[in-house]
């Protein structure tokens, strides 16, 4: 074997001893850093795992169900688009009745509490149920002035819509064949399994079928989200980053729920 040939074999494997050592270093500082997560993933091709516990989302074949892990929830009045550092899901809630180019409160359907005060909002007869959050606790119940009062008494929040189910029960209304004569995507805020979630269909469909989807999936309590041209929200993943659901903001919007860290 030649001189040069021996070199040249030492210098190959001085290499490799330098690469282990160097590799050695990256996984030792990516453990002080708290980034061996991401190395690991870069060396064996895998998905980099979740960063944040935002939200859980569930699929069913016609249903998405989001469930924010939320800290705090209110009802934000206007029609900017709250955008919050601790923000984990936004949509619209309650009716708006006419396209105003200025705020107002009575332009909301129904009477509604905002951080802990109550307002009162123009009449709706669609309205049959309201939604209250306090004390750490969700409430579906029956239109009743009773629900808000004690919302606000409590500085939490609420809202008036149709009520779709409550207590594993369907609630029907005559008045919703008018309203809900074409298929639409749906969304509603719900409670399954105790736990608070927001559910949207997949696609279009009638709305008793979207009512029925619910029933089959064991909702307890649900109450309608305003949809249509009012169908735009966003939630937080777990990467952090802001997915945004439905059409562009409308303009005209008065009133979003909010869940947030």
């Amino acid at each position: 074997m030649s001189l040069i040939t021996k070199r040249l074999g030492f210098f190959r494997t001085k290499m490799k001893k330098k690469a282990s050592s160097f590799l050695y270093i990256l996984i030792v500082i990516a453990v002080a850093t708290g980034t061996v997560l991401l190395l690991t993933c870069v060396f064996h091709n895998e998905k980099p795992q979740p960063l944040y516990n935002n939200i859980v989302i569930e699929e069913t074949d016609s249903l998405i169900f989001f469930y924010p892990q939320f800290d705090t929830l209110d009802l934000v009045c206007g029609a900017e688009v709250p955008m919050r550092d601790s923000s984990l899901f936004c949509c619209c809630a309650a009716f708006t009745a006419h396209c105003l180019d200025t705020f107002a409160h009575d332009n909301i359907r129904c009477n509604h509490v905002s951080a802990g005060i109550l307002y009162a909002g123009s009449d709706e007869p669609v309205c049959t149920g309201v939604f209250t959050f306090y004390d750490g606790k969700a409430h579906f119940d029956f239109a009743n002035h009773a629900a808000l009062d004690s919302a606000a008494a409590r500085h939490g929040m609420g809202f008036q819509q149709i009520l779709i189910l409550r207590n594993d029960s369907v609630v029907s209304s005559d008045s919703l064949q008018n309203l809900f004569r074409k298929s639409f995507v749906f969304r509603s805020l719900a409670e399954k399994d105790g736990k608070l979630c927001l559910i949207q269909s997949k696609d279009t469909l009638p709305y008793p079928q979207y009512v029925n989807l619910l029933a089959k999936a064991k909702v307890s309590n649900a109450i309608y989200l305003d949809m249509g041209g009012w169908s735009h929200g966003y939630y937080r993943d777990n990467f952090g980053k802001l997915q945004y659901l439905g059409e562009e903001p409308n303009p005209y919007s008065t009133n979003w729920i909010l869940f947030g860290k």
